[in-house]
């Protein structure tokens, strides 16, 4: 394994950047496989091998906003849905975007939205343009990075704490510049390489001034004066392997989410209103 894959792989990850649907196996239903911050803003991890870039939209109730986009239905009963699916237009396998961008509805609500608000903003009220943005806020990409770990604090997959393994961080981007930083200072180290390896002290800290304002640092666990390598024992060796494009998550179905949409704040009409003819007064 190359010592600077996370600077050759990570660079390009981060040229493209701006509870997941998960594709997995049925296999890990009842394993506790994904990493958990807890009530703990620091924890120790040994990262293993490469990682994986995702792409995700928020589509359920959010603290964070006060504008639905689809019935509130959609999300209960047997046939729920998630709420936070795959993008679309994200190509897990390849990394790469789906040039035409037409694969993903939540993307062409957002383009709309913001197709419109700039076309037919001089006519709206301000409410109107609020929601507007709403709407195009609502239905923004979200990038995260897929890293296989070793949670050193909490190795246990399972509830009883019998069965070790390891776990997927779901990484935002801050995080993954502190461990692409990282990398770059300790020359000559692949840092998440089997064989010589080490351990990473994650932490996330929140701003005094605002929740939604968190970065991220990552620093080497020392021995001594020296950063301490840790190889992978056999034990871990022997730890069940985590396919991570398989953790990438599934899309929306574009039917399902048509059928789903919300009268409410021309959210419908918005979506549907894809060729707008120039001149005329806003659709709605």
């Amino acid at each position: 394994m190359s010592t600077d894959f996370l600077s050759s792989h990570g660079q390009k990850a981060l040229k493209s950047a701006a509870s997941l649907n998960t594709n997995s196996s049925t296999s890990f239903a009842k394993e506790n496989i994904w990493f958990d911050w807890g009530k703990k803003n620091e924890h120790t991890v040994r990262i293993v091998g490469d990682f994986i870039s995702i792409r995700t939209h928020w589509i359920g109730e959010s603290k964070y906003d006060d504008v639905s986009i689809l019935n509130p239905t959609a999300f209960k009963g047997d046939n729920k849905l998630p709420v936070q699916v795959a993008c679309g237009n994200w190509d897990v396998e390849t990394e790469s975007e789906d040039p035409d961008g037409d694969a993903c509805p939540i993307c062409r609500l957002g383009r709309n939205a913001d197709a419109m608000l700039k076309k037919y903003g001089k006519e709206l009220e301000e409410a109107d343009k609020n929601i507007f943005k709403a709407i195009r806020k609502k239905c923004a990409i979200k990038q995260f990075y897929l890293f296989k770990v070793i949670d050193r604090e909490n190795p246990y997959i399972d509830d009883e704490k019998t069965k070790k393994g390891y776990k997927i961080l779901r990484a935002p981007e801050k995080l993954l510049k502190a461990i692409l930083e990282l990398s770059d200072k300790m020359k000559g180290i692949g840092i998440t390489a089997k064989d010589e390896g080490i351990d990473i002290i994650i932490k996330k800290v929140t701003s005094d001034t605002s929740k939604n304002d968190v970065s991220y640092t990552a620093l080497p666990v020392m021995d001594g004066v020296k950063v301490k390598q840790t190889p992978l024992t056999e034990e871990e060796l022997e730890f069940r392997d985590l396919e991570l494009i398989k953790f990438g998550g599934k899309p929306i179905d574009k039917e399902r989410f048509e059928e789903e949409l919300t009268d409410e704040n021309n959210v419908r009409t918005i979506y549907e209103n894809a060729d707008m003819e120039e001149g005329g007064n806003a659709p709605f």
